[in-house]
């Protein structure tokens, strides 16, 4: 396992040429330490659902790497555009319904009729954009084990190591970004148009909901977009 920090010359390349390497990735954020691998890298994907006893039905975030990409991949109306053209990049994740089959079909994922997608800020999304392909990624931390030793999600270099040496996960290469302070979700909105026209927040969040709900009243005119 190779170990950089964030102040690496070449950070953005090494993750880059390690995903293109079918390598797994993790990767610090401002809310926590993400565990990462190409979004077609089913190996990959698998490794990290095993060492983190997750279930597939709790989906990871399909992280692309510019607005137009999402757009082309999943069905996107007016309230969901307007989500997207304001909040992302940022600490935002929707569930989003793929716009046919066959896009579908090219990723690795559990559940082939929407995705939970993401255009995050930052260290990793300065990697994604670079990288120009769609990339899976989770928390850093086992799921459902007992509530009272739960600690969440890493959020240090030390709490890595000791997710690492606990389920002897192999990773191509870690990035040491010190401590990650905000220990907050993404925010979470169902904006499958099967389920629903209007966006609705599944779980709140880093953005809030009244930012949210402000994006969403853009529609008729009714605040005009401040700079």
């Amino acid at each position: 396992m190779e170990i950089i920090t964030t102040k690496h010359t070449d950070v953005v390349q090494n993750a880059i040429n390690a995903l293109d390497n079918g390598g797994i990735v993790i990767i610090p954020t401002i809310r926590w330490y993400m565990i990462c691998c190409n979004a077609k890298n089913a190996d990959g994907l698998k490794k990290i659902f095993t060492a983190k006893n997750r279930s597939y039905n709790k989906p990871p975030l399909f992280l692309v790497p510019d607005k137009q990409f999402a757009k082309k991949l999943f069905v996107i109306n007016e309230q969901t555009n307007n989500l997207i053209e304001h909040l992302w990049p940022g600490e935002l994740a929707m569930y989003l319904t793929w716009s046919s089959k066959t896009n579908a079909e090219n990723y690795c994922l559990d559940d082939k009729n929407c995705a939970l997608v993401a255009m995050l800020p930052n260290l990793l999304g300065d990697i994604i954009y670079r990288y120009s392909r769609p990339v899976l990624s989770t928390t850093v931390n086992v799921s459902n084990i007992n509530c009272e030793e739960d600690r969440g999600p890493a959020i240090s270099l030390k709490e890595v190591l000791e997710f690492i040496n606990e389920t002897n996960i192999k990773i191509d290469l870690l990035i040491d970004g010190g401590i990650c302070p905000a220990f907050n979700h993404t925010t979470l909105i169902d904006c499958r148009n099967d389920v629903t026209d209007t966006p609705l927040i599944v779980r709140e969040g880093y953005v809030h909901k009244r930012v949210i709900n402000y994006v969403l009243s853009i529609n008729n005119g009714d605040h005009k977009d401040e700079q």
